[in-house]
């Protein structure tokens, strides 16, 4: 295995530029050895065995699922939630559905019982206008057989 370090000389291992929060040390493309400090440089193409494949290339941390079996449990786990939440929403739509005809049918009752408290209050308003007649009358009549009364002694 060659290396790309000379002896003598330190190693530092670099980062890349990653997303926020996520540090990752450089990865070698085709280059066993470490990347070489940035204060030494090669002087030729002659002084380091692998100078051809320096600088030796860092990768991209990988984020996500590689093997084929994850992928297609995966796959399959979001379709069955996707079926489950056009499910969802269809039963949402036809309870939402129910709840307006039950809002619809529960007006009619209270208009009902708005027109039923109207007739009802008519007739029992003509009574109480009867009812006030009669007493004025009665007092009335108190009052004018009072009148006679006095008249007559």
């Amino acid at each position: 295995m060659a290396s790309c370090i000379p002896s003598g000389v330190i190693s530092f291992n670099n980062v890349l530029d990653s997303p926020p929060g996520i540090i990752k040390p450089s990865t070698f493309a085709s280059c066993s050895g470490f990347l070489i400090g940035v204060h030494v440089a090669p002087t030729s193409s002659n002084d380091f065995p692998c100078n051809e494949k320096l600088p030796c290339s860092a990768s991209t941390p990988k984020c996500g699922i590689t093997n084929p079996v994850q992928q297609i449990i995966l796959l399959l786990v979001i379709i069955i939630l996707s079926v489950l939440l056009v499910v969802l929403g269809v039963q949402v739509f036809f309870i939402l559905r129910d709840l307006r005809s039950t809002i619809t049918k529960a007006n009619k009752v209270l208009d009902d019982a708005g027109q039923i408290t109207q007739s009802v209050s008519q007739p029992v308003s003509s009574l109480a206008s009867i009812l006030m007649g009669l007493k004025t009358g009665l007092i009335a009549s108190k009052v004018w057989g009072g009148k006679k009364d006095r008249k007559e002694k």
